[in-house]
């Protein structure tokens, strides 16, 4: 009995020495296991402070670099919180500015009391409008003022940043002076203006030389043509001197050999002919010495016309019966080339006041010179209608007057001559081909038409000759 419970007791000693070995081996495992878990804490928890130490590190290096961005940046930043209505300002926000760190607040209402006051009313409209949220961005130049009272031109843009509920809380933005820009494009605006404003000047100095050497120019042309104007009249005048010597010597020597030549006959034969060859050879003297008188009285009469001594008697004649009375004259001469002259019956009054004598010296004129430019067989035309004379000397706008025409089927006169046929000495270039003339009696014509206040001209007559004008008014008053 003893036996058996001392082998119970070693049994439960067994169990309980087994029981204890396990309880240690456990604790064995479970403390290694611990060990192992606290040494994989302390390293995570090391790596965890490394990373931390580093990311703090990077940082502040981080900051530093931002800090020096900032400080080294052109433009001034500013932070606003539109909750608690402080800001922050860069450094050189403040140091464009002219202030240190200390010496602005960092209020926004101290941002406003720095605006223009022209612009301050806009602008903080605007800046009213972007913090609201009714605007997305905002942008605008003002000008801020600087510590020593001046203004600065900045332009400031701003960016919002909102919360969860789409509420802006800060706005961020940067200030830029420009003030030196304005300044260079005003000076570059006042340089463009002062370089417009000479070239204005400029301009109008040059347009003033090219007036006047446009003036000289003209002027030196106008001297040139005078020149050659004066040049081609002095030719002309020379040439007429000319032609003038050489008719007159002609007219003047033919009448006097006639009147020599049948003088000397008379002599030589006054006992050998009869004394109807006596009178042929006295009647030839007389129309010699009639023609003779003739030039020279038209010599005379021109003398006295460009004197202004002419005597002009006035009376009312009948021009028709003047230019009837004066073609009679040249009846042989028609004859001779079978000319037909027509003066018509005129459809008006042919009665005006006129010196009857000069009127018919001016018929004369006009008639010989169709007879002597017409070709044979051929007809002149005289005929009588009623005008009006404008700017008269009678000091009226127009008075009526008689414009008697003569028409001839001659040679005619060439277009650029119908204007000087009427000048003293002067003959057409047709005409003056050995037909005689001494280019004095459309001269004397003119002169005659002058003093009795009308006027007188050449045209072409269709479809060939001339045809001579003249305007002579009713009523003369010298």
């Amino acid at each position: 009995m003893v036996k058996h419970d001392f082998a119970v007791a070693d049994f439960f000693s067994f169990l309980f020495c087994l029981a204890f070995a396990l309880i240690g081996v456990v604790f064995i495992y479970r403390y290694r296991r611990l060990k192992e878990a606290d040494k994989k804490i302390i390293l995570q928890l090391q790596k965890e402070i490394t990373e931390k130490n580093e990311i703090e590190k990077a940082l502040r290096q981080s900051e530093n670099r931002f800090q020096m961005a900032l400080a080294g940046a052109n433009d001034g930043l500013f932070d606003a919180d539109q909750v608690t209505g402080k800001i922050y300002y860069s450094p050189r926000w403040k140091s464009m500015l002219g202030y240190e760190d200390d010496e602005i607040g960092d209020s926004l209402d101290e941002w406003e009391s720095r605006l223009h006051p022209d612009e301050k009313d806009q602008v903080t409209r605007l800046a009213y409008e972007f913090a609201s949220g009714k605007s997305e961005r905002f942008e605008v130049e003002f000008r801020l003022r600087h510590k020593n009272g001046n203004y600065l031109n900045i332009v400031s843009r701003s960016y919002a940043m909102t919360n969860e509920s789409g509420e802006i809380v800060r706005t961020v933005g940067t200030h830029l002076d420009i003030t030196e820009l304005r300044k260079a494009e005003e000076a570059l605006k006042k340089a463009h203006d002062l370089l417009e404003q000479r070239v204005e000047e400029r301009t109008r100095e040059l347009k003033e030389i090219n007036r006047k050497l446009a003036n000289e120019i003209r002027v030196r042309k106008e001297a040139e043509f005078k020149m050659f104007s004066a040049k081609q009249m002095a030719e002309s005048a020379n040439q007429a001197k000319s032609d003038f010597l050489a008719n007159i010597s002609h007219e003047l020597r033919n009448p006097m050999h006639h009147i020599l030549s049948y003088s000397k006959y008379g002599i030589e034969k006054f006992d050998k002919v009869d004394q109807e060859k006596h009178r042929h050879y006295f009647n030839q003297i007389r129309k010699s010495s009639e023609r003779l008188m003739f030039l020279l009285n038209d010599l005379l009469d021109l003398s006295k016309l460009e004197a202004g001594r002419m005597d002009y008697r006035i009376e009312s004649c009948n021009i028709r019966d003047i230019f009837l009375e004066t073609g009679n004259e040249f009846r042989s001469l028609l004859e001779k080339k079978h000319l037909t002259l027509n003066i018509l019956e005129p459809s008006v009054d042919p009665i005006l006041s006129c010196d009857k004598h000069r009127i018919a010296q001016i018929a004369r004129n006009l008639i010989d010179n169709a007879v002597k430019y017409s070709d044979e067989r051929g007809e002149i035309e005289v005929s009588f209608e009623k005008a009006v004379l404008k700017n008269s000397h009678a000091g009226k706008n127009s008075v009526d007057a008689l414009q008697v025409s003569v028409f001839d089927q001659g040679i005619g006169i060439p277009s650029e001559e119908l204007e000087f046929v009427f000048d003293k000495f002067t003959q057409s270039s047709k005409t003056s081909t050995g037909a005689g003339g001494t280019g004095l009696g459309l001269a004397i014509c003119k002169e005659i038409v002058n003093a009795h206040n009308g006027r007188i001209w050449a045209e072409h007559n269709s479809p060939k000759g001339t045809v001579f004008r003249l305007v002579i008014p009713y009523r003369l008053e010298l």
